[in-house]
């Protein structure tokens, strides 16, 4: 899911973000960011229809916005058995 709201505000923040990575020696991600949600993956095709179905039945609920209070950096490893996640930091915002 993409985001549009305050959209400007989140890549203002990516940019400090790779800014100070940058700096502490983390290259730049060569592809760019675009902010988004990741709803559903799924390793082969035939996963695909279950996850249309499941967008489907999520389309109409009220998912125009909502309130981020953290920012977490977290690792992705893919593997044959799935994805594993793991939180580097957590990063609380300052939410006025």
């Amino acid at each position: 899911m993409g985001i549009t709201s305050g959209k400007e505000k989140f890549m203002a923040l990516v940019e400090q973000i790779e800014t100070a990575m940058e700096k502490a020696g983390f290259a730049r991600e060569p592809k760019g960011f675009s902010p988004h949600i990741t709803v559903g993956r799924v390793k082969t095709s035939k996963g695909v229809e279950k996850l249309r179905e499941v967008l489907e039945q999520i389309r109409n609920e009220n998912t125009d916005s909502f309130k981020v209070e953290e920012v977490a950096i977290i690792k992705s490893e893919l593997s044959s058995t799935g994805p594993a996640y793991t939180t580097i930091e957590a990063i609380a915002l300052d939410i006025s």
